[in-house]
């Protein structure tokens, strides 16, 4: 339903844009299309992140769903480019706009994208991406709305340019601030939301532990966590309590939202490659 709203809604853009000779409305247009494809795309690589685990993918397909977002948020970005360089030139020759036609195309992209927005309510980072852009259209529409309403009163129509401009930087700057994220999820880094020394701290506390080492956390999607680790114990320990420390280890690690963990046992004076075991 958010594609079909978006998509239809950028053809009669791209018409209202060349009608009233609204760079604006035309560079949200193109932003527009930008979304549809988004959202198209997010539409058929979510369908495969949920496939279960394979031969070839030993974790499942979960980021694909996060391979959208990224694709995504590089077309937001390269789109909000051309509509700077577009606005840029608009500025120094500035040209004449229907202010009417541009309020009637503002009121539209209003309603518009608030009901694409009100389609998607997942907490997913795929769809929470796509819901920034429409989230930005609605913000974009309601300064399109006040640009015609200038225009109107005062026939200043370098405003028009001016505030493409300032729309197209805020899209990048958020843009970016997106791609920066999912590119720490690609490297591996440490979650955002899970306090990695605390969730060490915790496991070197249960009885019967003396070192924890090879300690990694990271996220599959940016929901989907994973902790490795290996933990050191006395040669004597008993079956039954290793059995406990396992479980103290999976306790802990749902009281930080990490949803897989794999847990190696090592005895003291064994021989191990990592000089701090």
């Amino acid at each position: 339903m958010a594609f079909f709203l978006n998509f239809g809604f950028a053809v009669f853009e791209l018409a209202g844009g060349f009608l009233s000779n609204s760079v604006a409305i035309i560079s949200d247009a193109l932003h527009d299309l930008g979304d549809s494809l988004a959202i198209l795309l997010a539409m058929f690589l979510e369908k495969i992140s949920v496939r279960k685990r394979d031969d070839n993918y030993s974790y499942g397909y979960k980021r694909f769903s996060l391979l959208s977002a990224v694709i995504s948020s590089l077309i937001v970005a390269a789109g909000s480019l051309l509509i700077i360089y577009e606005a840029v030139q608009r500025v120094f020759n500035p040209e004449e706009t229907n202010s009417a036609i541009m309020f009637l195309m503002a009121v539209a992209g209003i309603v518009i994208n608030y009901m694409g927005y009100r389609r998607l309510e997942s907490s997913e980072r795929n769809q929470r991406a796509i819901k920034l852009h429409l989230l930005e259209d609605i913000l974009g529409w309601v300064s399109v709305l006040v640009a015609s309403v200038v225009i109107y009163f005062t026939n200043l129509t370098v405003i028009d340019p001016a505030i493409s401009i300032a729309i197209a930087l805020f899209i990048l700057y958020k843009a970016i601030l997106n791609i920066k994220e999912f590119v720490k999820i690609f490297l591996q880094a440490v979650p955002e939301d899970v306090e990695s020394s605390s969730v060490l701290d915790e496991v070197r506390k249960i009885e019967g532990i003396r070192s924890v080492h090879d300690f990694h956390l990271w996220t599959m999607d940016g929901n989907y966590n994973v902790l490795t680790l290996h933990v050191v114990i006395e040669r004597e320990t008993d079956p039954e309590h290793i059995i406990r420390i396992r479980k103290q280890i999976r306790e802990i690690s749902r009281k930080y939202k990490i949803d897989h963990e794999t847990i190696e046992i090592g005895y003291c004076n064994e021989e191990c490659e990592f000089v701090d075991c």
